[in-house]
């Protein structure tokens, strides 16, 4: 069960109650865990990814120094 309170314009407190069916499988929430260990593999390769978008980044602004001394 759910229960919502709200107010509406006029400033009066309203209360709804939902009754929800949730199904519980403990195969999927193994899976779930598996999952999060991915995730985190994930996140770690994009971390090195955007280290090195950062090194050409830092090249590219040398590679521009350079241009407008030569100006």
């Amino acid at each position: 069960m759910v229960t919502i309170r709200s107010a509406d314009a006029n400033g009066e407190s309203k209360v709804q109650t939902i009754k929800v069916d949730v199904e519980e499988e403990k195969e999927s929430s193994n899976n779930d865990n598996d999952n999060d260990d991915d995730n985190d593999n994930k996140d770690n390769s994009d971390d090195n990814d955007n280290s090195a978008n950062e090194t050409s980044d830092s090249d590219n602004n040398n590679n521009n120094e350079e241009k407008e001394k030569d100006r």
